[in-house]
């Protein structure tokens, strides 16, 4: 969650664990194959040793795991997801050294892995068959704000997410209430726009908002009105996803972000000029 900090990281594996040791395992292994290519390949130090390298394949190794259940097989594919993703983050380092990679490579490389398990039909990728939901209270749309935390790590369980705010505000407070935020008002649109509320209390609409929160406060604290504009476009881009039948993972974080981040460069550049021209 773009946090440098090694006591963050430490909660957030407490987390996956609490809700599923298997995939902790795949996050463990995969961390540890990423940082054995940056190592390999020789990839900066410095870049290393922050984590930009282990984030993604920490992501990917997570993502095997929950498609497939553990066996040589998915041992096999949660190493050259990991590889695949620490590359990819180099590529992406290397060509976009202006605009950050965030998720990108992680998503890249976890839509192979989802195409390559439904072509061999280790598994078959189906839409959910969303349950009915009658009656919904005011604490059960707070856990979904919760889950949206987790979903960031693709965990379903409410109290993952508590522990991945914990692990946030270890980090800096106005991080986890960022991210709390982003999480709570995307699945309050999310309901107003009239989207599943099976998915809304699943957290589903609620994990890209709460990293666009994240990201783009880091870099624009002061800018509300963009750090809103990215986040719906995020849930509307989220919406296209599911209505695609598509695996979104956190592509409409990214996409969202850059955009956000692209309309505000331009617009600098505009008044630049104007005030030049001026």
């Amino acid at each position: 969650m773009l946090q440098k900090n090694v006591l963050t990281g430490a909660l957030f594996m407490f987390g996956i664990a609490i809700n599923s040791p298997v995939m902790l395992f795949g996050c463990v292994v995969a961390m540890l194959a990423g940082l054995f290519v940056a190592k390999l390949c020789q990839f900066d130090v410095d870049k290393v040793d922050s984590g930009l390298y282990g984030y993604n394949a920490a992501l990917s190794g997570i993502t095997v795991l929950y498609l497939l259940p553990l066996n040589f097989i998915s041992f096999v594919l949660v190493i050259f997801a990991a590889a695949l993703s620490t590359l990819l983050m180099h590529l992406a380092l290397r060509k976009l050294p202006r605009l950050s990679p965030f998720t990108m490579p992680f998503i890249v490389s976890s839509w192979l892995l989802f195409a390559l398990v439904e072509f061999s039909g280790l598994v078959t990728l189906e839409q959910n068959t969303l349950a009915s939901v009658t009656t919904v209270t005011l604490l059960d749309y707070f856990q979904g704000a919760l889950r949206g935390v987790a979903q960031i790590m693709l965990q379903d369980n409410w109290l993952t997410g508590v522990i991945f705010l914990f692990a946030l505000l270890v980090q800096d407070y106005k991080v986890g209430l960022w991210a709390l935020a982003g999480s709570v008002l995307s699945i309050q649109l999310a309901s107003l726009f009239g989207f599943a509320e099976a998915l809304i209390l699943l957290g589903l609409y609620g994990y890209n908002g709460c990293l666009v929160a994240i990201a783009l406060s880091a870099i624009y604290p002061k800018k509300y009105g963009l750090i809103l504009f990215a986040l719906v476009t995020s849930l509307l881009m989220m919406q296209l996803f599911i209505e695609f039948s598509l695996p979104a993972l956190t592509a409409p974080f990214v996409l969202s972000t850059w955009l956000a981040i692209v309309l505000n460069v331009s617009s600098a550049k505009r008044l630049k000029a104007a005030i030049i021209d001026d």
